[in-house]
């Protein structure tokens, strides 16, 4: 065999074994996205990580949270999670902003549906306030004092860390 072929054949095999491990090292690195975001990231950035991707839909599920099959299957992701089940807090997955609708006890109206969207900071963007009629059908819209909507939103926020950390929990 000729230097040529014996440089060639090696050169193929070089560029064989950079590739595979190449491959291997970059799933390894993408397996530990979502504790590298809870580590050290955002809620907004643990957000995005969990549920843009369909990685985590059995630590999801493990942590005791309801992920449908057929919407992981359609959109490839998780697009949204029931957090908290007596209080229907729901949060959309995040794009731009987090769409976040629940249903709340506030002490000026009595019961609520409230729809959210948060900025990547988790601050209010933009709020809609329907109370709910005995009949259970949403009344006219209301707004809500500021001091309301902090507590509100400091509520949503404990309910949402506390289930990243239990997906995490679940996952590592």
């Amino acid at each position: 065999m000729s230097n040529r072929k014996k440089t060639i054949i090696v050169s193929v095999i070089i560029v064989l074994l950079v590739l595979v491990a190449s491959f291997f090292g970059y799933r390894a690195y993408r397996y530990h996205d979502f504790k590298r975001a809870y580590e050290q990231g955002t809620t907004y950035e643990q957000l995005d990580v969990l549920m843009n991707s369909k990685r985590y839909v059995k630590a999801v599920r493990k942590a005791g949270y309801q992920v449908e099959q057929s919407d992981v299957f359609m959109y490839d992701r998780i697009p949204w999670l029931v957090i908290d089940e007596k209080d229907n807090l729901e949060v959309k997955s995040p794009g731009e902003t987090i769409a976040v609708s629940f249903v709340a006890n506030v002490d000026s109206i009595g019961k609520v549906n409230a729809f959210w969207v948060l900025n990547n900071k988790l601050k209010i963007q933009d709020s809609l306030y329907y109370p709910i009629q005995e009949d259970g059908s949403d009344g006219e819209r209301v707004e809500l004092s500021t001091s309301e909507e902090q507590k509100l939103l400091k509520e949503v926020k404990k309910e949402i860390t506390d289930m990243l950390k239990s997906v995490y929990e679940s996952a590592y």
